[in-house]
């Protein structure tokens, strides 16, 4: 289970990087209807009501795989990792790989929604698909934030061409945002992220759980607000 709630860095040992991760809380206030809600925008479903649009904009990921859950947890999308910290193979290696395009954006809520196309194809020839719209602030504190800190000195060797998107999201943010996650998926790809990591990118995105791995596992662990 996770020892703590906030991130503690990144360690390194004999020139390979470990990642104790923790949970980044997001300041935004979450309700309970707010992981239903982003649940059922990151299915095929829809249209969606605006009061689902309006829960989901409260939501913040406040849960995380165990660490002893992120092997099996990986295995199920096609991704070979021999402990929360280090790689058997690398994705490419492995032939598993995740790949994340930004078809735009919409209105909704009041806010406005990055509208996420999410993929992974694995060494079996299965492909998985499925959207994930997201909010600008839920992308920046929940994806960008802690992956920045963990990569540490190595982050810009993988993002210096695809800054992040700029706050109050100005003219050019869908090109930012599409570019700097495809600098992301190429990085958990390669396996330049832990696997601990990777588990939350699949996480923040709510890749669907595949039937292998059975709906009802005890991978997760959260925190409180």
């Amino acid at each position: 289970c996770i020892a703590s709630c906030r991130p503690r860095g990144l360690e390194r040992s004999k020139g390979v990087e470990v990642t104790n991760w923790g949970m980044r809380m997001a300041p935004m206030h979450q309700s309970g209807a707010a992981e239903p809600a982003v649940a059922s925008l990151s299915s095929r479903g829809g249209p969606h009501p605006e009061e689902t649009w309006r829960a989901a904009a409260r939501w913040s990921l406040r849960r995380l795989v165990r660490a002893e859950a992120v092997v099996p947890y990986l295995r199920g999308f096609g991704f070979e990792a021999a402990s929360s910290e280090r790689w058997l193979q690398s994705p490419k290696d492995s032939r598993a790989s995740l790949t994340l395009r930004v078809d735009g954006h919409a209105q909704h809520a009041d806010h406005t929604w990055y509208k996420v196309e999410c993929s992974i194809v694995n060494d079996s020839g299965t492909t998985l698909e499925w959207p994930a719209p997201r909010r600008l602030a839920q992308l920046r504190e929940d994806l960008h934030d802690p992956i920045k800190e963990v990569m540490g000195d190595v982050y810009p060797a993988w993002f210096a061409g695809t800054p992040f998107a700029k706050r109050g999201a100005p003219r050019g943010t869908t090109a930012r945002l599409r570019g700097w996650l495809l600098a992301m998926a190429e990085a958990l790809n390669s396996g330049a992220l832990p696997p601990d990591v990777a588990a939350r990118v699949l996480l923040f995105f709510q890749a669907p759980l595949p039937q292998t791995l059975g709906v009802g596992s005890n991978f997760f662990a959260g925190c409180e607000a």
